[in-house]
């Protein structure tokens, strides 16, 4: 879980570096399920639930107005 947590400052980063742009990100299952956990909540008791993500799965999320 802590994994997860820590991915956020970056995606947060990047959202404020690009505002207005689009942003490619390139990763592993375990950060696309945090990167999906992050835009689609996690549980108050902290726990996300296993995405069910394919081997080079592409998702796509839209963030905004801080949303």
């Amino acid at each position: 879980m802590w994994q997860v947590i820590k991915k956020f400052p970056f995606i947060q980063e990047r959202i404020k570096k690009y505002k207005d742009k689009n942003i490619l990100l390139v990763t592993h299952g375990g950060t696309c399920r945090a990167i999906n956990a992050y835009f689609n909540g996690i549980s108050e008791e902290g726990i996300v639930v296993s995405a069910k993500i394919k081997n080079c799965e592409i998702r796509e999320y839209q963030y905004k107005n801080g949303k």
